[in-house]
């Protein structure tokens, strides 16, 4: 009758141990589940806060390239006002002039840094 008890025991005992290493090993997993949650959600987050100052900067270069193009329309048609009542607005620029003014302007265009000189890199 010892033995069986014993044996009852033992069983039990070893039952007992390994409902015990189960429970432990699902604790483990979900704590692991858990951190990698943590992770994925940091990870996100950082990657919508990186696209929103992205959208932010592009909508600021654009804002700035639409008043840029705005003013330079304004410019244009301010010239065109003021020098349409000009007689020498009228008059043909001499060749030679001409010609300086295209090379002064490759000039310019081709010491400029990151300029595209049409070239490939």
């Amino acid at each position: 009758m010892a033995t069986v008890v014993v044996g009852l025991v033992l069983s039990l005992l070893s039952a007992g141990l390994v409902f015990g290493f189960k429970y432990k090993s699902n604790a483990d997993a979900a704590a692991n589940a858990k951190e990698q949650l943590n992770s994925q959600q940091l990870i996100t987050s950082s990657v919508i806060r990186s696209m929103s100052v992205f959208n932010m900067i592009a909508k600021a270069a654009y804002e700035s390239q639409e008043n840029n193009n705005a003013k330079s329309k304004q410019r244009v048609e301010y010239i065109i006002q003021q020098v349409s009542t000009d007689k020498c607005a009228s008059q043909l620029v001499p060749d030679n002039a001409a010609s300086e003014l295209f090379r002064h302007a490759d000039q310019i265009r081709q010491s400029s840094p990151g300029a595209d000189t049409g070239k490939p890199d």
